[in-house]
């Protein structure tokens, strides 16, 4: 009897161990079967290319915030990354920015949309990036972004993909040099929560080099001798002397501005505006006195001081040098001229646009 209830005891017990054994295989295969679902990809790990401008020539004084290229845009690719997708999951492309990527505080809109600008390796050139995300069963996402994520719940066979623009914008003064390549835009495929998407390593889109050229003259200064005159040229109030002509050179004027222009400011205190008449300075050991420098146009008019005046000569299409006439004399601002020395200083200030 004894045996007999050890050997009931243990059919019992390998019985039991034999179900614990059938339910944890069960287990296991309910976790492989959820392994299982969910969405596949592969693809990625490309570099595309966007052609830029090799070159550019802006003008020296072009207004911070004027765009320097038109858009570049890469190819509008919807398969860069192949997925296969399940009913219980999802996949999509997401429109990143290159990591080295430092802003300059600054904006620019176009076509409604408000861009983050980006420094370059030229300072005073900074560039703006958009993308558009190509989701699968939703097709070409609308508007330019950054950071959009989208996706679609399309079972099978499915693609994302995606496609970049670029744009150089002025962002302060320019000295010039290579906008060099970097990676501006990165497009990655996720599915679910992964990110990117297991099997797949993000597109890299990066622009070609610009060369960027600063366009303006060559101006060199200018010395006018008045020369020696007696007081007695000098009748009252309002007569002057003989006038000298001189002319401000702008040599090796590149093509490709717009508009070149020019104002001439004193570095003396203004007498008479409206006759263009300056003090002399006052570093002169014996400065004459009741006596000034009047500035006059190439026609003998009394020149506009420190007001932008417009050189109509240039030729944006061909460039070259040009001059700009003028002429000086002494004139009379008090009852009386005292003898002694004629000297004054004015500055001009070509701007490029």
């Amino acid at each position: 009897m004894k045996r007999f209830k050890k050997g009931s005891t243990f059919a019992m017990t390998r019985q039991l161990r034999t179900m614990f054994q059938l339910l944890f295989a069960l287990c296991m295969a309910l976790i492989a079967s959820q392994s299982w679902a969910g969405s596949t990809c592969i693809g990625g790990g490309d570099t595309i290319t966007v052609n830029m401008p090799a070159s550019i020539a802006v003008p020296r004084d072009a207004p911070t915030g004027t765009s320097l290229t038109p858009w570049a845009e890469s190819v509008a690719t919807s398969n860069y990354f192949t997925c296969t997708v399940d009913s219980s999951s999802y996949t999509g492309a997401h429109i990143g920015l290159g990591s080295t990527l430092v802003s300059s505080g600054q904006t620019y809109v176009d076509s409604g949309v408000t861009y983050t600008i980006y420094k370059t390796s030229v300072a005073g050139v900074g560039i703006i990036i958009g993308g558009i995300p190509y989701d699968n069963g939703c097709g070409w996402r609308t508007g330019w972004g950054m950071g959009y994520s989208g996706y679609c719940n399309q079972n099978g066979t499915v693609y994302n993909g995606g496609k970049y623009h670029f744009m150089l914008v002025k962002t302060g003064p320019i000295i010039g040099g290579t906008v060099n390549s970097a990676v501006m835009g990165v497009l990655a495929s996720y599915d679910n929560s992964t990110y990117p998407s297991m099997g797949t390593t993000p597109v890299n889109f990066v622009n070609t080099p610009v060369i960027v050229t600063v366009l303006s003259c060559v101006t060199p200064d200018v010395t006018v001798d008045l020369k020696t005159h007696k007081a007695s040229e000098l009748t009252g109030p309002g007569t002057y002397t003989n006038a000298t002509s001189f002319q401000i050179a702008l040599n090796s004027c590149p093509a490709g501005m717009n508009t070149v222009s020019y104002q001439i400011d004193p570095t003396t205190t203004v007498i008479d505006a409206s006759n263009a008449v300056v003090a002399l300075d006052t570093a002169s050991a014996t400065p004459a006195t009741g006596v000034g420098v009047q500035i006059l146009d190439g026609a003998g008019n009394p020149i506009q001081l420190s007001t932008r005046l417009a050189m109509p000569d240039y030729s944006t299409g061909t460039g070259g040098s040009y001059s700009i006439p003028l002429q000086a004399r002494y004139y009379q601002t008090g009852t009386t001229v005292g003898a002694g020395e004629g000297n004054t200083s004015l500055t001009f200030t070509m701007t490029y646009l």
